[in-house]
């Protein structure tokens, strides 16, 4: 026997199950209507009559005796609720993740997700046979108090916790959401409060009949399977009665190891994640619409219209690019010759946007070439949501900034480009004034050269002509002076 986690089928016919060595069938408490779902079949129903839990014949189990049976004293909105479970991961890519897709297909550490359905929406689960569900579809118990209450019982061979959680809204008011007014453990903390069991009747009376379903389910397997751990949720009704829900753990002695799991219910996927603040204005939780571009769930409230115009502009230059490399295709009728060129075509289907695919299936590109200048078509709008719609319209937005930065980028190397030629013909003219400086330079200290040269031989000159004067000035001091003896000696 494997571990048993999640939302346990097995619980069920375990409770069914006949022994020799059971005698009496009769149980102590209340089993309500529960339908076992597999791929969307229905593989059994069971319920209580006369103490007892039964099963439902194959001809029995029809939609119509399905409908009255669980619309049957139905007194507030909420008539039914579905429990699944989801596994960990979905497929495995390597041979090592194997086991642990295998053992995740058992069950184990799955989280349990609860979907709570009104009238109509009961009637729209049930006649839809195009969803592949597995789960557990259970008929909706009338609490004991106004507010919806359940009673989560941790149970092991010595010891037994028990914990209570009370929903805030009444099931009377219309106003709310089933989901909101509902949910207790399958849900945040915000939706219910938590409330201990006080009473010793209530208490010793569960205590009882989970020693009874564990010692059932020992003799009902020949003791090869005997539980050492259970988790269980159950709840007393008007009438006084405990109804047994659902189990979503039972441990062997063996699987001991393993910890128990209790707390891992999780909000399913068409319910949205969040609450009532203005009770004068309640939100509504389902979300019961599914937007056409990311296949999501949404409210009717989150579509916002969008033109074709945007949905064919986003996404434009990648389509482009598919264009300019887009690869041939030989055609099947013909065969491969390099003389006759029409035995290859362009493959064009990539060029249509993905969701006018999915608006006009059979639209081909020569027609999308012609619609796509139609402006009648062009101003259709279609309902997205509203993370299609931001990037939708984002596209657009970042197709204007890819253009404004290839034109400031063109411009910046414009600009650079000036800034260069400045740079160079700055560059040339310093050039050319360091080399017309040079040659003046040249220039001057060639005249200073040249001066210097003629400031030195005009010195010399001078130097001559006053060595010269010196000597006619002195040999004519010599005359005279010989001509004043002269004279003096005639005397």
């Amino acid at each position: 026997m494997h571990i048993q986690e999640g939302a346990i089928e097995t619980f069920y016919y375990y409770l069914w199950l006949q022994n020799d060595s059971i005698k009496q069938n009769k149980v102590e408490f209340h089993l309500p209507d529960t339908l076992i779902y597999r791929l969307g079949v229905i593989q059994a129903w069971y319920f209580t009559h006369n103490n007892e839990i039964l099963v439902k014949k194959l001809e029995n189990r029809t939609l119509p005796n399905i409908e009255t049976a669980f619309l049957k004293d139905c007194e507030n909105d909420v008539c039914a609720y579905f429990i699944s479970c989801k596994p960990r991961r979905d497929f495995y890519n390597t041979q090592e993740t194997r086991g642990e897709f295998l053992q995740d297909q058992l069950n184990i550490d799955c989280k349990t997700s609860i979907l709570y359905l009104n009238q109509e929406q009961f009637k729209q689960f049930i006649h839809n046979p195009n969803i592949h569900r597995n789960g557990i579809l259970q008929k909706f118990v009338k609490p004991a108090l106004p507010k919806e209450n359940v009673i989560q019982a941790i149970w092991s061979q010595n010891l037994l916790l028990l914990s209570q959680r009370v929903n805030n809204i009444e099931l009377n008011s219309s106003k709310f959401d089933a989901q909101e007014k509902c949910s207790t453990f399958n849900s945040p903390e915000s939706y219910s409060k938590a409330y201990p069991v006080k009473s010793k009747v209530i208490t010793t009376q569960i205590q009882r009949l989970i020693n009874y379903i564990t010692t059932r389910i020992c003799v009902v397997t020949y003791e090869k399977f005997r539980v050492n751990r259970a988790v269980l949720y159950c709840k007393i009704d008007h009438l006084q009665r405990i109804n047994i829900l659902y189990c979503t753990s039972l441990r062997s002695n063996d699987e001991c190891p393993f910890p128990i799991q209790f707390g891992h219910q999780i909000r399913p996927d068409n319910v949205k994640n969040t609450i009532t603040t203005n009770k004068q204005k309640p939100i509504k939780l389902i979300m019961d619409v599914q937007c056409l571009s990311c296949q999501q769930l949404c409210q009717t409230e989150d579509l916002h219209p969008i033109k074709y115009q945007k949905l064919i502009a986003s996404g434009q230059h990648y389509r482009m690019d598919i264009k300019s490399y887009s690869t041939r295709v030989q055609r099947a009728d013909h065969q491969k010759t390099e003389d006759n060129p029409e035995n290859y075509i362009a493959n064009t289907t990539k060029l249509i946007p993905d969701i006018i695919k999915k608006l006009f299936p059979s639209m081909s590109y020569s027609e999308f070439a012609e619609v796509k200048e139609n402006s009648a078509f062009l101003n259709k709008e279609l309902l997205v949501c509203f993370n299609c719609y931001l990037k939708f319209t984002q596209s657009k937005q970042r197709l204007n900034q890819i253009s404004r930065q290839l034109q400031l980028k063109q411009k910046n190397r414009s600009i650079t480009d000036l800034i260069r030629q400045a740079s160079q013909e700055v560059s040339q003219r310093h050039t050319e004034r360091d080399h017309s400086g040079n040659k003046e330079y040249q220039k001057m200290t060639l005249c200073l050269t040249q001066r210097s040269t003629l400031l030195k031989s005009s010195e010399a000159m001078t130097m001559k002509s006053t060595m010269k004067s010196s000597r006619t000035s002195s040999m004519m001091k010599n005359n005279i002076t010989l001509r004043s003896t002269a004279r003096k000696s005639s005397v």
